[in-house]
């Protein structure tokens, strides 16, 4: 009987390595108003959003937009004023190990940002912090036993593995209404930034249901002496489910980004005022599974031919941090 080797072929994930790198984004609007009248800029901010990332040889291009939000001052400097504009940056980053069909995980954030006018141009720059890794979802064939071999002696290990076996993605609009304290005296709604947190994780029949809260922060313009901006905390509840196309998993996992925030403010009669949001938030869900597999780590045989194996590391996935 002659040698055989028994192989199997295993789904697994290989990290194949991570980037960190910088990226600065510009961007340039004209201010409305008149010319000769002065213009201060006071706070300068903004958000990336990242909206695709695609893995080449040994590199990784990360696409998205910057969406600035500038507080300024023209003309009457008792009155803060506030502009919102969108910039879209290309990133490449070299990652050595990625491929061209590789799976790619990024995030951006913005690290600084700044704003300069000239005359009724008002130019941005952010600085952005960009991370990316890359995993490889290709099949790989490992040796799991020697056959018709008289003598041989094996030795087996046990690898446990992990990978994702069903995800699944959608933007969803969250609405809602808040009533302004009539105390704070506001005049206008310039601009809200927002922070989500999940707080549960459900799932089950090709669906994954998230449920948190998202923290949103509005910035308003005051008539009150000495106090020209105010600021006031909300929360809206998160509860949507994602569908997930894949197996069924027993361990589920999700992501909530930010993408864009619009608010603002109107009366609702008797001295009192509503302020209006609308969040675009990009949900994320995956469900993974966790193996445990017997490996071959080694043979010899006492009788007949001499045996011998060659083996190669291969790093994978094993759970998450």
């Amino acid at each position: 009987m002659e040698m055989q080797l028994m192989t199997e072929s295993i789904q697994l994930e290989q990290p194949l390595g991570m980037c960190q790198s910088q990226a600065v984004v510009e961007g340039e609007i004209t201010l409305p108003g008149g010319l000769r009248e002065e213009t201060r800029v006071l706070q300068a901010g903004g958000m990336a959003v990242v909206e695709n990332a695609e893995a080449l040889q040994d590199r990784v291009t990360v696409s998205g937009r910057v969406i600035f939000h500038v507080l300024y001052t023209q003309g009457d400097p008792g009155r803060v004023n506030s502009i919102e504009a969108a910039a879209d940056f290309t990133h490449l980053c070299e990652l050595p190990g990625a491929q061209a069909r590789s799976k790619v995980f990024a995030q951006a954030h913005v690290e600084h940002t700044e704003a300069t006018v000239a005359g009724s141009r008002l130019s941005m720059r952010a600085v952005l912090r960009i991370d990316a890794r890359a995993v490889s979802q290709t099949p790989v064939e490992a040796l799991t036993g020697v056959l018709g071999l008289e003598g041989v002696e094996i030795k087996t290990q046990q690898a446990s593995l992990r990978r994702t076996v069903a995800s699944g993605s959608t933007d969803v609009l969250l609405r809602e209404e808040f009533a302004l304290p009539e105390g704070l005296q506001i005049r206008d709604t310039l601009y809200a930034t927002a922070c989500p947190q999940l707080t549960d994780i459900t799932g089950g029949l090709g669906r994954i249901g998230l449920t948190g809260q998202v923290l949103l922060e509005a910035v308003h313009a005051s008539t009150m002496p000495g106090k020209a901006l105010v600021v006031t905390r909300h929360s809206l509840p998160l509860i949507q489910s994602v569908e997930v196309a894949g197996e069924n998993g027993e361990m589920l996992d999700g992501r909530v980004t930010v993408k864009d925030v619009a608010v603002a403010s109107q009366d609702a009669g008797d001295g009192e005022r509503t302020l209006r949001v609308e969040v675009l938030l990009g949900l994320e869900a995956w469900a993974d599974r966790e193996e445990c597999m017997t490996l071959l780590s080694d043979a010899y045989t006492t009788t007949g031919d001499d045996l011998r194996l060659t083996t190669r590391t291969v790093s994978i996935r094993t759970g998450d941090n």
